[in-house]
């Protein structure tokens, strides 16, 4: 038997559901409005067409006529009747359909398409460009400030290293800017010197140069200093902080063995304001 309730009508009508099922199905005819009106269209139907007490008398008639007369009772005068019925039930059944039919789904609701405007005949489209914003342009003696110095630049790299020692600078760190203000520049040199050596008698020397190519021809620097070595685990640490009095520029630190004057590391940092 199907799930469907309306399934269930004919069977219901018949008395052919057991108890549990016929209590389910009224539950259901009281909350489903469709169902109740399906199900009394059935009954009607069924009420019409199903025979009833006068059907009894009728036959028990044309019994009676039979043995009387010989003949049977003509049932011609419930021709019409039957026709009126039947014609009934067919309007009952179209009005069903008619009615319970689901309503066709609207179409959906297209958005209406933009309208495109175009421009005037005499008037001419303007293209609206997009100003990208400018650079701020430096000075040419600020540009000039900041050229790097070939002859220093090719010495960036050449780090000196042997077999007994390995010269490595922590701070400042390799093109780093640092700030200044009032041109006064915090600078922090750092670094290691890695070495089986107990002792290194040679004394180290830090030099800034700036970018001026003339200046370095000339060996004029703009700061000076000697390192001081502290022997820590095999390896001999150097750490100096000085205040630095410059402009804005490109600088390029030196550091060498005073004695011999051989370069261990060259490298060079930016001062900004």
């Amino acid at each position: 038997m199907e799930n469907s309730p309306f399934a269930l009508i004919t069977e219901y009508l018949e008395g052919n559901l057991d108890a549990e099922t016929r209590a389910r199905f009224e539950a259901t005819v009281r909350v489903n409005p469709e169902l109740a009106a399906e199900l009394a269209l059935y009954r009607d139907m069924y009420t019409a067409l199903t025979p009833g007490p006068e059907d009894a008398i009728r036959k028990n008639l044309e019994m009676l006529g039979k043995k009387h007369t010989g003949t049977g009772w003509s049932f011609k005068k419930w021709k019409i009747p039957v026709l009126l019925i039947t014609l009934l039930l067919s309007v009952l059944l179209v009005y069903r359909f008619l009615i319970y039919a689901p309503a066709p789904m609207p179409d959906p609701v297209q958005p209406p398409a933009p309208e495109k405007v175009s421009p005037a005949v005499n008037e001419p489209v303007q293209k609206i460009e997009k100003s990208q914003p400018s650079e701020p342009q430096r000075s040419a003696p600020m540009a000039a400030a900041f050229r790097p110095n070939p002859q220093l630049e090719k010495m960036i790299g050449n780090t000196y290293r042997s077999a007994a020692r390995k010269f490595k600078i922590i701070s400042p760190l390799a093109d780093v800017a640092l700030k200044s203000a009032n041109r006064k520049t915090v600078f922090t040199l750092s670094g290691i010197i890695e070495t089986p050596e107990k002792a290194i008698d040679q004394p180290f020397r830090a030099l800034i140069f700036s970018n001026d190519p003339d200046a370095f021809e000339k060996f004029q620097f703009v700061w000076v200093a000697s390192l001081q070595l502290e022997n820590v685990n095999h390896s001999f640490a150097f750490s100096r902080t000085e205040m630095l009095d410059l402009p804005p520029g490109l600088y390029y630190l030196v550091v060498e063995e005073e004695s011999s004057g051989m370069t261990c590391y060259t490298g060079r940092f930016r001062i900004v304001e």
